[in-house]
């Protein structure tokens, strides 16, 4: 909630040990989510990749020992998801989708969506300091 005690997201994970660290949905995604639960009894419209991921600070990066001070750590790949069919996997960073720089995990969201079901986004991902693309098919999430 804000200061005006409206809600501005959902929670849905936290990380034990990690220092606050904790995932949420924001209130206009739950919005969308919403409706297309109630009009079609289950999320159509909406690409999905089937990543959970936390912004990486400099104190996280030092503290897990990162090989980057920037981008989105996956904290958690579902299975059978379009992520986990691409080769993602738990502690990757990702640092770049469609050549456009994550500097905020939010960026991935938003660029996820503004694609639709069945196109391809290509990820920069760093692997322990390596470097790679990967292709990713966008599916409608299950």
């Amino acid at each position: 909630m804000n200061t005006n005690g409206e809600v501005i997201a959902i929670n849905t994970a936290k990380m034990p040990y990690a220092h606050g660290i904790g995932f949420a949905v924001p209130i206009n995604t739950a919005k969308l989510i919403r409706r297309d639960l109630i009009e079609n009894g289950r999320v159509i419209t909406r690409p999905w990749i089937g990543i959970a991921f936390i912004k990486i600070t400099r104190q996280l990066a030092q503290y897990y020992g990162l090989p980057t001070n920037e981008g989105a750590l996956v904290a958690r790949v579902e299975a059978y998801s379009p992520a986990d069919y691409a080769g993602i996997t738990k502690g990757d960073i990702i640092e770049e989708i469609d050549g456009k720089r994550i500097s905020d995990p939010s960026q991935i969201s938003s660029q996820v969506h503004k694609k639709h079901i069945s196109e391809q986004i290509s990820v920069t991902v760093n692997r322990y300091a390596r470097r790679f693309e990967v292709p990713i098919q966008l599916q409608a999430h299950p």
